[in-house]
Formats: C-alpha cells, structure tokens, sequence
C-alpha cells in the first residue's frame, strides 16, 4: 500500500501497527490512534460514482501527504475493489471501505460539524442511482493477530413459509422482528430459544434475505469476543448493524452465585447501554438452553424486540408440512422441522 501520509504522523504512530493481514490499513484504528479520540461514523454502504475520489481531492485542495489508496482484484465476484483515506482535516477523514462498498466520514465531538454535513451531502450528491445498499449484506467476524474483522460471505436463499414451518402463535412475532430490525437506528435484542432441530437455523438464514441492513454473523467461539477490546472499534466503524450470536449460551446464561459474565455486561451495554445511542446496534441471540437459565436482566422490557421459543410442530401442522414435502407418512405427535425433513433418510 502506497503511504501518503505525513513522515511526523507515521513516526507517531507507525503504520505498520494498523495494517492487516491483507495489506489494507484499519482507518478507524488509525484514526484513534492519531486523534487520540474514538471516531463518530456516519455515512453509507451504497455505492457512489467512479470520480467520487478526485472530486473530493479537487474540492478541498487535499495535498498528496493527506490521502491514500488502496486497490485490489476480488477474483471471486471478478470486481475491482478499493478502499482510500482522505483526510480533510486532523480530525475529519473521508474513507471508503472496499469490503462493504461503504463511504464514511470519521469524525469526533471536537469536529466541525459544518464541514462534516457538507461532507455528506457530497456522499449523498455522488450516490449511483442505479445502485441500493451493499450487494451482500452478510460479514463474518474473525480474528487474526488479536485484533477483529470482518468479512463477506454468502448465504444461500431460503424461502421459508412461516405459516407452513411453524406454529401460529409465531408470526405475529415474526412480523413484529421484520418491522423493528428494518427500522433505522433502532436497538435491542432478539432473544430465540428452543431445543435443536425447531427450526432457529433455518429462521435466521430466512431473515437474512428480509432484513435490509449490514448483518454480521458472529460464531459461536467468537461470542465472547463481544467482550474483547478490539470489538467496540469494529463496531464503530459498523453502526445501524444487526448482531447474529448462534449458540450464544456461554454469554446469556446466568453465572453461579449471580456474578454476571463480562460478556452479558458487554452485551447490555451494546442492546441498551450508553452505548447503544451511539451504536445503534440491534442483537439476534439463539440458544439451546432453557429460559430460566439465562440472564434475566436480558428479559427487561423495552431492551427486548421479541422472545420467543421454537417448540416441535403440532401434529396437524407437521401432517400438513410432510404431505407438502411428499412424504406418506403418517404423523401421530407433534415433530420437529428436522425430524420431519429427514423422514425417509
């Protein structure tokens, strides 16, 4: 990556401390480092015109010292991606994240909040018409080095009938998570339990293809990385997201003696803490466990969206979705998804 930035701030604070493991350097790490400040985020995931970047060069006279960029080949999607670093000011930087197609304007509480609005008007003036949010929604939180990051994957479709796969008490639920998880800078938890094979999986791979906000899977031996020092950066830099914690027992269940865990601290304040009104983060958590067994302070209302336990379908329900399936056979109890999809195996 071609270094722009000036010789007095790379002795400060070496480049080389931010870069990661691809060569692309963490703006939002970079930043903080050099302002001493954590950065406000604001921008978009939608895609903006090709001379965006020279524009903005041109507009407010940036000298070559202040910007930077960063080009590669993704081979899987056959694309030219690149991420660049424009700084306006100290304290106020243009960025674009090659990964997420986003364009951000990193900013604090010291900043010109003139200059920061016109910034974004420029954003917004530069948006390709043709073009909606980010192609693929879905990330996948990682780690390399101790540090955290994200990546896109895919997810295949699937076109679940709530109606047919689940019983009826549940799409009023349903029908209640759609609306608030597409409602701009919303907050709260998702709380979605029962025993293996109800169909959670299946749910959440459904509502992926609903939902239309950046969506960040986080495995189940990552779930308490949440409580790491690297998580609260990554999710600055990714405000108005939604959190998918599968298997998430080792943080929302409830600790001996009443100790809470660092996780479910950490995972209060994201859902409803001071740092929600910034974040503005909204949690889907799964798990296997009973409901007695968790956190109760994760049951509050008003930090709850919705709770809800996927239970063996009823036996007519289950008759009806095997009959669909073209299954003969004959359900006399209430079944799982599983059990009924894999009759005949």
């Amino acid at each position: 990556m071609e270094n722009k930035l000036t010789k007095k701030e790379s002795e400060k604070t070496p480049l080389s401390s931010f870069l990661l493991t691809n060569g692309k350097l963490s703006f939002w790490e970079y930043y903080t480092a050099i302002n001493n400040r954590i950065p406000h985020t604001n921008g978009t995931y939608c895609a903006v015109q090709e001379n965006f970047f020279q524009a903005i060069i041109k507009k407010y006279k940036v000298p070559a010292s202040k910007y930077t960029q960063f080009k590669y080949f993704n081979h899987e999607k056959e694309v030219s991606m690149y991420n660049f670093c424009i700084m306006i000011q100290d304290d106020i930087w243009l960025v674009r994240d090659g990964d997420s197609s986003g364009h951000f304007v990193l900013y604090n509480d010291t900043s010109d909040e003139k200059l920061v609005a016109e910034l974004l008007k420029m954003i917004e003036k530069y948006l390709t018409p043709t073009d909606v949010y980010v192609e693929n929604k879905i990330f996948l939180l990682y780690e390399t080095g101790n540090y955290l990051y994200l990546q896109d994957f895919e997810v295949r479709p699937n076109k679940l009938e709530i109606k047919t796969h689940y019983n009826d008490d549940f799409l009023p639920i349903h029908e209640k998570i759609i609306k608030r998880l597409n409602t701009e800078n919303d907050k709260g938890l998702v709380l979605l339990h029962g025993e293996p094979g109800t169909g959670k999986t299946s749910y959440i791979r459904h509502l992926t293809s609903l939902i239309n906000k950046k969506m960040i899977y986080i495995p189940s031996e990552y779930a308490d990385k949440i409580a790491s020092p690297h998580f609260l950066p990554l999710m600055i830099s990714n405000p108005n997201s939604v959190l998918i914690i599968e298997d998430a027992e080792n943080i929302v269940e409830a600790r001996e003696g009443g100790i809470r865990n660092a996780a479910v601290s950490s995972l209060l304040n994201v859902a409803d803490g001071l740092l929600s009104d910034c974040l503005n983060l909204q949690i889907i958590c799964t798990f296997n466990t009973h409901l007695d067994n968790i956190d109760k302070a994760l049951l509050r209302k008003g930090r709850l969206i919705a709770n809800y336990q996927f239970k063996e379908l009823e036996t007519e329900k289950a008759q009806n979705l095997s009959d669909k399936l073209g299954f003969k056979t004959k359900i006399k109890e209430a079944s799982t998804l599983a059990e009924i999809y894999a009759q005949g195996e």
